[in-house]
């Protein structure tokens, strides 16, 4: 008899572990077309800032603006990323980013992917 009461017990406990192991799906967002107004790399990436709106979600406190993005040296393709939006920069064209809202930081927005385009 004691067997057959902690088997589903430990059932439901194994079930716990193993749904608390996996992480979140995050949500991507697309940001609508933009320019870059600042653009500087830092230690770990490079870091710019867009024009527009607040990319934050609702209700997020931060000392530092919501149009500030980074790409992590570390993201995959980062060398391609990082020359896609100097040139943007410098050439004044509109870029697209897609971000992740629950990779967002006290002041960086992480950009997983973006484009960019002729005004």
């Amino acid at each position: 008899m004691k067997n057959r009461a902690t088997k589903p017990l430990l059932f439901i406990t194994l079930a716990c572990f193993a749904l608390a192991g996996v992480p979140a799906q995050a949500t991507e967002v697309w940001s609508d077309d933009r320019q870059i107004t600042l653009l500087y790399p830092v230690p770990n990436g490079l870091t710019m800032y867009i024009d527009g709106a607040d990319l934050r979600p609702t209700g997020t406190t931060t000392p530092c603006p919501g149009n500030r993005m980074h790409i992590p040296s570390s993201a995959p393709n980062y060398e391609v990323m990082a020359s896609a939006f100097m040139l943007a920069f410098g050439s004044s064209f509109n870029i697209r980013v897609v971000y992740e809202t629950d990779t967002l930081s006290d002041c960086d927005i992480r950009i997983i992917r973006g484009w960019v385009s002729k005004p």
